[in-house]
């Protein structure tokens, strides 16, 4: 009686994957980094080449954000915002940019995080 009681009385259930599921599963290893679109000051490190328009990468190393410029640290962001260290922390630890300002008095750089217009 309790196992034929259940099967007649049991409603049917068909399995199948939601749309959302469906929508999430095609692009679920695609990079998902937007840019911030924002100008970090950064201090630059020794006798650095740095010139307006350079294209850089920003890294995350530890709790230091590096400005690169190839693959030879020039700079580096020293008081970093939480919004850049979450943007990098979810973007895998790098984020491309430019420069977009320099001063030589001072030993700094404008680094712009995002594509150049």
């Amino acid at each position: 009686m309790g196992v034929d009681f259940l099967r007649k009385t049991a409603q049917s259930h068909a399995k199948a994957w939601s749309t959302e599921f469906q929508r999430s599963s095609e692009d679920l290893f695609a990079p998902t980094c937007d840019s911030l679109r924002r100008s970090f000051l950064a201090a630059v490190s020794g006798e650095a080449a740095l010139r307006e328009g350079d294209p850089v990468t920003i890294r995350l190393v530890d709790d230091r954000v590096i400005v690169l410029k190839d693959v030879y640290p020039l700079a580096q962001i020293e008081k970093p915002s939480l919004d850049l260290v979450e943007h990098l922390a979810a973007c895998y630890g790098v984020l491309s940019g430019y420069i977009d300002d320099t001063n030589d008095f001072a030993g700094t750089v404008s680094v712009f995080v995002g594509v150049k217009e």
